[in-house]
């Protein structure tokens, strides 16, 4: 047990259990403000299907409907198509949503929302929750490695953190993967501390769940085994445990290590926990095991998609990005702002540093379950092709903790700095949270510029929009009457296709068709400068819409950013995508000073505010005439030659 959290007084322990209440006040504010953000549309792709899978899973009505094949409660079986199809997550977040979504409602005051709409509130009040949970064990877990201050200030990141704030308003795995890796984490401690039958249960229990959640936590096992070999070491063997990782006669210190190891001692809790693992992970996923094969493809897909071997149009956003470089980039700029950033990553340079060198602030035995996960865990996902901030979520607690007590470390005898680096680092990061929970304050921009087409669009119009990004209008109300986008005709333009005379003769012909084209979001022109010389078809396409070369004008941009006082945090996506910069992107500016943050990962726009932009026809050409405006270095007719070869 920690020795200068051990000698606080018991008012001290009061004061703490105000300040978690305070910090988790706080938190769940900024996580239940504007929920319902979508209003009901399920914008999110990922917990769209997530919400999709879960509302069709029942309980068969006979024993032979648990069959894998057909039975639904398969999460790979599809019940419309009547074939098997891919789930990437664990099937636990479903069933969870599932029951706790019928247990839910008789609770709900009046009628019900609709299907999905209803469940995908469920659901995020269950990513409100765990990540409420979250919050609460970042605090046990930094009191328990190091001091009670360290866990309050650690919580208080996590409260503060964009990150965390973003994810608990969307029902992904990743608020809940986060809340059991850390309860696994902090069970595992315990075992590390003091082993028993409580602790060891617990934590595979725990790590069942998680890996249940999301497979990438399977890693979890590492720990978990080595905090049952720390409880069987004695005193002096736990002091080398840092020998591992020092000089050439690691391989000796390990053997030594073994042969010293009280099996009897240290393995004796390890099978109920690892039993614990498997009996978690076979309750909530019994499909997986049952439906073996699938299971294993789908876990397949999704290690090729981010290792790069399988490219989406989703994923295109990350060619050329640096491994490790770009996660903490995204995460210093966006994710968690520029001073929890550095607080968090700090801590990671910290406990390298501490590993290495060894001599002085060693890592402490009961450190190490949290060492072997964090590491591992970021040393396998910052080499990721596909680089979604969001996958770090699970090791943010774990920076705070080391980032924090690095801090007090270095202030223990200077109180006042401590004091003061505390406020320029806390101070910034309220001013993040509070604008960025602005942004739930507005309409979204998908449901502002549906509106706008139903007002301002005949019906019948001819719209472009683009595939892989989602087709505007959506439905909605509009002044009492339902309208949905079947009112228009709808081209669908895929930016990602190969660039062949072919797809240039279909640009020409929609272009010339066309009355309206919709960018829901930059997620079709801001990748273009990932892609290559291989595209160079789109950026004119998208250069003469803007510029108006190819007779369309900005008639609407809506842009909804992080936004507090008079000041908004903004990037422009045409900078970062080398296109002009239309009229329309300053008259849009949704305050007085901009404080340009640069590039954005797309996770963290196009979710809940996208910025959409609607051009109407001001020239109609014909197909030569806007052929040639817009290539003018291709040979008259070659377009339509090629395309009918």
């Amino acid at each position: 047990m920690n020795v200068e959290h051990a000698a606080r007084p018991a008012r001290w322990w009061s004061g703490s259990r105000v300040a978690l209440t305070l910090i988790l006040i706080v938190a769940a504010a900024l996580r239940l403000h504007g929920l319902n953000w979508d209003e009901g549309q399920l914008f999110h792709p990922d917990e769209r299907w997530i919400v999709v899978v879960a509302a069709e899973l029942h309980l068969p009505q006979t024993l032979a409907g648990l069959a894998p094949a057909g039975s639904p409660l398969n999460p790979f079986w599809d019940q419309e198509a009547g074939a098997r199809h891919r789930f990437a997550y664990g099937h636990f977040p479903l069933y969870l949503l599932r029951l706790v979504g019928a247990a839910a409602t008789p609770l709900v005051p009046g009628p019900l929302p609709a299907r999905y709409e209803y469940l995908a509130l469920v659901g995020r009040l269950l990513a409100v929750i765990a990540d409420l949970a979250t919050v609460v064990l970042t605090y046990a877990l930094g009191r328990r490695l190091f001091t009670v201050g360290v866990g309050l200030t650690a919580a208080a990141a996590v409260a503060l953190a964009t990150l965390h704030v973003q994810l608990a308003h969307f029902y992904t795995v990743d608020p809940l993967l986060t809340a059991l890796v850390m309860a696994a984490l902090l069970a595992m401690t315990a075992v590390a501390e003091r082993g028993s039958l409580r602790a060891s249960a617990l934590a595979g229990l725990a790590t069942g769940l998680a890996i249940g959640t999301k497979f990438s936590a399977a890693i979890l096992f590492l720990p978990l085994v080595l905090a049952h070999a720390i409880d069987g070491f004695d005193a002096r063997q736990q002091a080398r445990l840092h020998t591992l990782w020092r000089g050439p006669g690691r391989v000796r210190a390990a053997l030594d290590l073994w042969n010293g190891l009280d099996a009897q001692r240290g393995w004796r809790w390890l099978l109920p926990a690892l039993g614990g693992a498997l009996l978690a992970f076979a309750m909530t996923n019994p499909y997986a095991l049952a439906d073996l094969y699938q299971f294993a493809t789908s876990i397949g897909a999704q290690s090729a998609m981010v290792q790069g071997r399988w490219v989406l149009p989703y994923t295109e956003q990350y060619r050329g990005t640096w491994p490790y470089v770009y996660f903490i980039s995204q995460q210093v700029r966006w994710f968690l702002g520029p001073t929890l950033g550095l607080l968090a990553w700090s801590g990671l340079a910290w406990l390298g540093w501490r590993i290495v060198r060894g001599a002085s602030h060693l890592v402490q035995p009961h450190e190490w379950p949290a060492v072997a996960w964090g590491v591992p865990y970021f040393a396998l996902t910052g080499a990721f092709f596909v680089k979604f901030p969001r996958y770090l979520q699970p090791l943010t607690p774990l920076l705070f903790i080391w980032g924090t007590a690095l801090l007090f470390r270095a202030t223990r005898r200077w109180l006042r700095a401590r004091q003061v680096l505390l406020v320029l680092i806390f101070g910034p990061a309220v001013f993040y949270a509070l604008a960025f929970t602005s942004i739930y304050d507005q309409r979204h921009p998908w449901i502002q510029a549906s509106e706008w087409i139903y007002r301002h669009v005949p019906p019948g119009s001819t719209i472009i929009v683009e595939l892989w990004d989602h087709p505007l209008p959506v439905s909605m109300d509009v002044d009492g009457t339902w309208h949905r986008g079947r009112e228009y005709k709808q081209v669908e333009v895929d930016p990602y296709d190969a660039e062949t005379p072919l797809k240039e003769f279909w640009l020409v012909q929609h272009l010339t068709e066309a009355d309206w084209v919709v960018l829901s979001s930059p997620r079709g022109w801001e990748v273009l400068r990932h892609l290559g010389r291989e595209y160079s078809l789109m950026p004119t396409y998208y250069k003469g819409l803007l510029t108006g070369t190819a007779g369309f004008e900005v008639a609407g941009l809506w842009r909804v950013e992080p936004r507090l006082g008079p000041i908004s945090l903004s990037h422009n996506p045409f900078l970062s995508a080398l296109l002009p910069t239309p009229a329309a992107w300053d008259a849009a500016a949704p305050a007085p000073w901009t404080l340009d943050l640069g590039f954005a990962d797309e996770s963290f726009n196009v979710y809940d505010h996208p910025m959409p932009i609607i051009l109407r026809k001001t020239q109609s050409l014909g197909f030569e005439a806007l052929r040639v405006r817009l290539w003018p270095e291709l040979e008259t007719g070659t377009i339509g030659v090629e395309s009918e070869k």
